[in-house]
C-alpha cells in the first residue's frame, strides 16, 4: 500500500528498505511509495482561458439568437393579420397561401429559437457537443428585424463552438 504524500518516508512498506525522505520509489523492489503530484499552476496559459472564453461567448451568442428567433415569432404571432394583409396589398390577393407561409415562418422562429437555446444551455455547461452543434445550426435560421442580426450573432456562436470543440465533454 503506498503512503500518502504527507508521510515521512524512512522504510518501504513492502520490503522494508531504508529509504531517503525524499524517495517515491523503493530502490530495491521498485515499489511506487508516493504518486508524483504536478504542482498546479497559479497561472492558466493563455491559450485554456482563450479556449474557455470562445466556448462561453459562443454559448451567450446561441442564446442571443434564439432570443431573437423567439422573438420574431412573438411578433409574427402578435401582428401576423396585418403583416398578411400588407403582403397581399402589395404582392396579390392569394391570402391562404400567405397566411400559411407567415405561420410556418413563425413556427420555424420557434423551433429555430427553442432549439439555439438549448445548444446555448449545453454549451455553457460544455456538454453534449453535438447538441449544441444542432442547436447552433438551428440559431442560424433565427433571421432578425433587419439585418438577419439573428442568424449572424449564430454563425458567430457557431465558429466560436468549433474552436472550443476541444472542451466539450
Amino acid at each position: 500500500m503506498a503512503n500518502s504524500s504527507n508521510d515521512r518516508l524512512g522504510f518501504c512498506t513492502r520490503c522494508g528498505e531504508y529509504l531517503k525522505e525524499e524517495a517515491s520509489i523503493c530502490p530495491k523492489c521498485g515499489f511506487v511509495l508516493k504518486e508524483a503530484i504536478p504542482p498546479l499552476d497559479p497561472f492558466p496559459s493563455r491559450q485554456k482561458v482563450l479556449g474557455s472564453m470562445r466556448s462561453t461567448i459562443g454559448a451567450v451568442c446561441l442564446v442571443l439568437s434564439g432570443m431573437i428567433g423567439l422573438t420574431m415569432s412573438l411578433f409574427l404571432m402578435v401582428n401576423q393579420e396585418a403583416i398578411v394583409a400588407e403582403i397581399a396589398r402589395v404582392y396579390g390577393d392569394q391570402i391562404g397561401s400567405i397566411e400559411e407561409a407567415v405561420t410556418f415562418l413563425m413556427v420555424f422562429w420557434v423551433v429555430s429559437g427553442v432549439m439555439a437555446l438549448i445548444g446555448g444551455y449545453f454549451a455553457a455547461q460544455r456538454r453534449h457537443f453535438r447538441i449544441v452543434l444542432v442547436g447552433g445550426v438551428f440559431a442560424l435560421g433565427t433571421f432578425g428585424m433587419v439585418f438577419l442580426e439573428g442568424s449572424i450573432i449564430g454563425l458567430f456562436g457557431l465558429i466560436l463552438i468549433w474552436l472550443s470543440r476541444g472542451e466539450y465533454r
